[in-house]
């Protein structure tokens, strides 16, 4: 089931790679969520830390085995997930892994 997951999520990053040219750059929350204050609950007064996020953001690309650097996917996981249609649809797309 968890392979099952990960596949869908490479399939929709796959996506947004090719048809809207999604990078690193495009993975951010708006700058009102940001900037503003919390208004209510625990960490109100609080905002988000850029320099916190960035590392999440790493982090979560970690995780999934995608380039920190770009956001993007990388052969070997698409591999490992049996992914050859995702692989074969980047690279006719221009996207070499």
């Amino acid at each position: 089931l968890q392979n099952i997951g990960r596949y869908i999520i490479n399939i929709e990053k796959a996506f947004n790679v090719i048809h809207a040219g999604f990078t690193r750059k495009d993975d951010i929350l708006p700058d009102r969520v940001m900037d503003n204050p919390l208004t209510e609950g625990p960490y109100k007064g609080e905002c988000f830390d850029r320099q916190k996020f960035e590392t999440m953001l790493s982090n979560y690309y970690q995780l999934h085995g995608w380039d920190p650097k770009t956001g993007l996917q990388k052969k070997e996981v698409l591999e490992e997930l049996g992914a050859r249609e995702i692989i074969q649809y980047l690279s006719i797309h221009g996207f070499d892994l």
